[in-house]
């Protein structure tokens, strides 16, 4: 649905430094780490996370 609409978007998603099954997971479908940054958890602790993107909306 979003294609329809935003078709030249691409997608992205944050996933937690730390989560190297997801992190291997991301990159072998082609992933790429976009940003290194310092967020906050809904219980208000601190976190390193990576931005992963994919420049087209078909995995």
């Amino acid at each position: 649905m979003a294609s329809k609409y935003y078709p030249d978007n691409g997608v992205f998603l944050e996933v937690l430094a730390d989560n190297t099954n997801a992190i291997k997971f991301y990159e072998s479908i082609g992933a790429k780490k976009a940003l290194k940054q310092r967020g906050e958890s809904p219980c208000g602790r601190h976190v390193d996370e990576y931005i992963y993107t994919w420049k087209s909306q078909k995995f």
